[in-house]
């Protein structure tokens, strides 16, 4: 009797639907991975032995069901033992359900967690949330010293992260839900920590602080990030204003020794990518600390449930502007910014910079100013220079704050022809140019008003 084996419960579907090129209709086909698992297992089952009642056979593939190997009934655990004993071991990621039996909001799996890191960590790198796990403790990414640590490679991955646009109550979680509620009171002051040189990158998950601490999610220093695709749902108490917890703080002030496992450490993670995730009752999304250079952000979406107090708040901020002066390692060279939606209900800015250069906005969308009380796209600090904003219309200022001239700003209205509703405000930009065809005659904004050739007021 053909035997079944059951596919690892971390791999999607084998069957993929490709569209024939030749006739036009949908065929199946098997996902090369899912078969490579299956021609891998099959070799490492023997064809006799004390788990075969008789002669194994070729493996079977039959479209749309499981493969079978005639006359063999080896249990599944068996042909894993076999294959992994055969120099298979780094062929499955990490999964915390080998670490833990039960998962839920009322379970704390903080030592499973660990485990499971430390599992991926040692192995192939690659640890599979599938399941709701509830973590209490910190979270400490392993390295292998602490001056000048190095660590390896490791991605924490989850099936969907779960998000919305336009929540309406509270968001919908995915399965693969890693819900933080460490507090901030022992050694670490961030949920998940990341401190050795090296790639460190989480997707496709929900991370969910669900006690009533506002710490912030993660903090890292050394280590190059790539964080995308995830929901990011902060303290569910908290709305608006209101707001206090914070995602991501990519590197300290530079008061402490660099290249330490210190969180002051001046950042040397260059190359971090920040994109696609949606965040839900946070203040800052990301707070970018001394020499934060070479960072990319992308398609971020920031839910009108998050906003700060702050007299400039802004979900994108320097460290300087969230707390404490010009950074004593130096500021920031270089961030890139593209597209992104932006609901600034509680925010007077998108963007803050403290001590920032060169860095390049692109595209960032700004809406439902409800309050009125946004200011200006980016707030800039005196320290701030050279920094670029390439947009459309927006219902303010670019730039604003005492660093404001020292930027440079380019939109759609910097060259414009009437088009119904008339010329834009004036205040939009120095330097925009606007052909108004009721005067026949080309006329430049110097940030207050409207001039023609000759500098007469129009």
């Amino acid at each position: 009797m053909a035997q079944e084996f059951q596919i690892p419960p971390t791999w999607t579907n084998p069957i993929l639907v490709e569209k024939d090129p030749r006739t036009g209709e949908n065929k199946a086909t098997f996902s090369p991975v899912w078969l490579d698992w299956f021609i891998r297992l099959a070799a490492a089952i023997p064809s006799s032995g004390s788990n075969s009642s008789s002669a194994g056979g070729n493996p079977q593939l039959v479209m749309g069901k499981p493969p079978t190997v005639p006359g063999h009934p080896a249990l599944w655990a068996d042909a894993t033992a076999t294959l992994l004993a055969d120099g298979g071991a780094g062929f499955f990621p990490a999964s915390i359900s080998n670490w833990a039996t039960s998962f839920g909001p009322d379970v704390d799996n903080t030592d499973a967690l660990n485990s499971a890191i430390k599992e991926a960590y040692d192995g192939n790198g690659m640890l599979y949330i599938g399941e709701y796990v509830r973590a209490d403790g910190a979270i400490a990414i392993p390295h292998d010293g602490f001056s000048n640590p190095r660590q390896k490679p490791l991605r924490i991955f989850g099936g969907v992260g779960t998000a919305n646009g336009y929540l309406q109550g509270v968001p919908t979680k995915g399965k693969s839900v890693l819900d933080l509620r460490y507090p901030g009171t022992g050694f670490y002051t961030a949920k998940i920590n990341t401190r050795g040189a090296g790639l460190l990158e989480i997707d496709h998950l929900t991370l969910l602080s669900g006690g009533t601490d506002n710490t912030d999610f993660i903090s890292t220093t050394n280590t190059t990030v790539h964080i995308h695709h995830n929901q990011i749902m902060g303290n569910q108490a908290n709305e608006g204003v209101a707001c206090k917890q914070n995602f991501i703080r990519l590197g300290g002030d530079g008061s402490a020794p660099p290249q330490s496992v210190e969180e002051e450490a001046y950042f040397q993670g260059y190359g971090s990518k920040l994109s696609d995730n949606h965040y839900d009752r946070i203040q800052y999304c990301h707070i970018y600390g001394s020499q934060c250079n070479g960072i990319e952000v992308q398609n971020e979406t920031v839910s009108k449930t998050c906003g700060s107090s702050d007299p400039h708040g802004a979900p994108f901020v320097f460290l300087a502007s969230a707390g404490g002066g010009t950074p004593s390692g130096g500021g920031s060279f270089g961030l890139v910014m593209r597209s992104g939606t932006i609901e600034i209900a509680f925010y007077k800015h998108v963007i803050r910079l403290s001590a920032a250069v060169g860095c390049y906005f692109d595209g960032v969308s700004a809406y439902d100013d409800f309050s009125g009380a946004f200011e200006s796209v980016v707030y800039c600090d005196a320290a701030s220079s050279g920094n670029l904003l390439v947009c459309n219309w927006y219902p303010k200022v670019p730039f604003s704050g005492p660093g404001a001239p020292a930027q440079s700003f380019v939109s759609s209205n910097f060259l414009r022809v009437n088009a119904g509703p008339g010329r834009p405000d004036a205040t939009q930009g120095a330097g925009m140019i606007f052909y108004d065809t009721t005067l026949g005659k080309p006329i430049f904004s110097n940030g207050s008003v409207w001039r023609d050739a000759a500098g007469t007021p129009v």
